[in-house]
């Protein structure tokens, strides 16, 4: 199974966990993973200010991934790394591309999270067979029911703890500050 942490620096997003959950299980089933990694959802200049730093380009982008995977740790957990999705941008891509949000949003995710177990996208046929491996994940794995969506941000923020963690509430938020890691891929 995959876990996640989630941190949500932006009004705009709200995780459904129990369908987040749900779509993880899943996804860790098809990938045959047993692993954590932390995603931060964040504002367009964070991620134009790591990209900048981390890839030497100046522009705006809609997932970021920093692999630090070196296997099971002690205890047997396996650590895969950071993935900094950006919801304005996911949110322009949907509409570009006239997907659902919420369907761009679990597309770019599995990007990120493929990006740590070491798929590329640097190349035309590398890119090619990491989107068809994406879309036959979140074809497979993808439940009943929204996983992220948008609110108005004038709502107040609400914080959540690891998605792994039982919780009453269906949906959540969260804030927070973050590690910066070694990329992975952009």
């Amino acid at each position: 199974m995959m876990h996640l942490t989630c941190q949500n620096r932006t009004r705009l997003l709200v995780v459904h966990e129990d369908t987040l959950k749900r779509f993880l299980l899943r996804l860790g089933k098809s990938l045959g993973l047993d692993a954590h990694a932390h995603v931060v959802f964040c504002g367009e200049q964070t991620i134009r200010t790591l990209k900048k730093a981390h890839f030497g380009i100046d522009s705006v982008t809609d997932c970021i991934a920093f692999s630090v995977d070196q296997g099971p740790m002690p205890g047997g957990i396996r650590f895969l790394g950071e993935i900094y999705l950006c919801p304005s941008m996911i949110q322009k891509n949907a509409v570009r591309l006239d997907r659902e949000f919420d369907a761009e949003a679990l597309f770019v995710l599995t990007h990120g999270i493929l990006h740590l177990l070491g798929f590329r996208d640097d190349t035309e046929s590398a890119r090619a067979k990491m989107f068809k491996r994406q879309e036959e994940l979140v074809g497979s794995c993808a439940s009943k029911g929204t996983v992220f969506s948008l609110e108005n941000p004038t709502r107040s923020a609400r914080r959540s703890k690891d998605l792994k963690t039982p919780r009453t509430a269906g949906r959540s938020r969260t804030a927070g500050r973050s590690r910066t890691t070694k990329p992975a891929g952009s």
